[in-house]
């Protein structure tokens, strides 16, 4: 009873799996013990190879080779809905909806970025909120629907502020400035980017600031 209880509260857990195949070892249930000690040794194998993924997808962005890096986000969304690891398969998906995003796949990168964002709101993360709705913020400034990729951009920074989330405040105006300066709201965006400039010191990361004045140039 209890085994199954913690199964519910924690699907997916190797550590559970592992725990229930000793109990019914200790009771003389065999099969059921060598049944968990197998679920036991693929979760743990799946959640390696998770993390294992998430190192090639780097290497790959790093080689500029996006399609590659998109292929092994797929494998990792499966892996971790597999897992039922819920932050995972997040993360898997802005992954992804990223992956997209370099490759000019801009309907898909928002879709993805969406379904990790729903998942991040059902679990309350509010940095893996901000980071999404920050990205789906960029690909709306990249199809030049400035006036959605304003709003995103500004609930993001709005969220930053409350995490007290510096680089996540910087980036967020960084973002709101672009689509500012795409509905010709030059004032603002300027005023915008003088506050990019200001964190950047604050935070000594230029490449901030030079974002900032690339992007609205």
């Amino acid at each position: 009873q209890a085994g199954r209880r913690a199964i519910e509260l924690k699907p997916g857990s190797a550590l559970i799996h592992g725990w229930l195949s000793e109990a019914f070892a200790l009771i003389g249930d065999a099969k059921n013990s060598r049944k968990h000690a197998e679920l036991a040794e693929k979760l743990n194998y799946k959640r390696a190879m998770g993390m294992n993924i998430s190192y090639q997808i780097a290497l790959l962005n790093n080689k500029g080779r996006y399609r590659e890096a998109r292929e092994l986000c797929k494998q990792a969304v499966k892996i971790y809905e597999v897992l039922k690891s819920e932050r995972d398969i997040a993360i898997a998906y802005n992954n992804l909806g990223n992956e997209q995003h370099y490759l000019g796949e801009l309907h898909n990168a928002i879709e993805n970025y969406r379904r990790a964002s729903e998942i991040a709101e059902k679990l309350k993360d509010s940095l893996l909120i901000r980071l999404t709705t920050n990205n789906v913020s960029s690909v709306f400034i990249m199809l030049k629907d400035y006036e959605k990729g304003r709003q995103y951009a500004t609930t993001a920074h709005d969220i930053a502020v409350r995490r007290r989330d510096t680089f996540g405040t910087a980036t967020s105006l960084v973002n709101m400035a672009c689509a500012e300066v795409g509905l010709g709201l030059y004032s603002i965006a300027m005023k915008h980017l003088k506050e990019v400039l200001d964190l950047s010191e604050y935070l000594d990361d230029y490449s901030l600031a030079l974002d900032g004045y690339t992007n609205v140039g």
